[in-house]
């Protein structure tokens, strides 16, 4: 199995599987689901599955592992249920707490959620607000419009339509930016 490269999902879970999780799993490159929960894998957690860098989600929950998860960036992202189930598996990852402490929240967390709206600004993502919204919808209001114009109206027509009407977007878009 570990010669599927290619290979972007596997899951597992819930199959009676014995044994340990095969080292070829970590040729497994491709991978971005890895779910082998609730069987009754035993032994020690497989070094080789830190090879699986695309991995976004992930589970080995209740089977029978041991030893110590890897400390690698990938596996600190995944939470604690990831890992539950597992009596003899180390799930402390104390390198890992800092990573785990700023990516996942814990339900413990002294704050509740004070500064998280503090945050979310300067991630760089756009602001959902309804002018965002509005403008979406007349990009694709004016595009659709321009379109009809050029062909009820003929070629001078048309342009002069579409120009009237990225004039108007242009205003509303100025007055709407010295407001913000």
């Amino acid at each position: 199995m570990g010669l599927l490269k290619e290979l972007a999902m596997l899951n597992l879970s819930n199959n009676l599987l014995t044994g340990p999780i095969p080292k070829s799993f970590g040729g497994l490159l491709g991978l971005s689901t890895l779910d082998l929960s609730y069987n009754t894998l035993p032994g020690e957690f497989p070094s080789q599955l830190t090879r699986l860098t695309r991995l976004s989600i992930f589970s080995v929950a209740n089977n029978n592992l041991s030893g110590e998860i890897p400390d690698t960036t990938q596996f600190c992202t995944f939470n604690e249920s990831s890992f539950s189930g597992n009596p003899n598996l180390n799930t402390q990852r104390k390198r890992c707490s800092t990573t785990l402490s700023s990516n996942v929240p814990t339900a413990s967390s002294d704050n509740d959620g004070e500064d998280e709206d503090e945050d979310e600004g300067e991630e760089g993502l756009v602001d959902m607000t309804p002018a965002f919204y509005a403008f979406i919808a007349l990009g694709y209001a004016n595009g659709i419009w321009g379109a009809l114009a050029f062909l009820c109206f003929g070629n001078k027509r048309g342009h002069a339509c579409v120009r009237a009407m990225d004039a108007i977007v242009s205003r509303l878009f100025r007055a709407v930016c010295r407001k913000h």
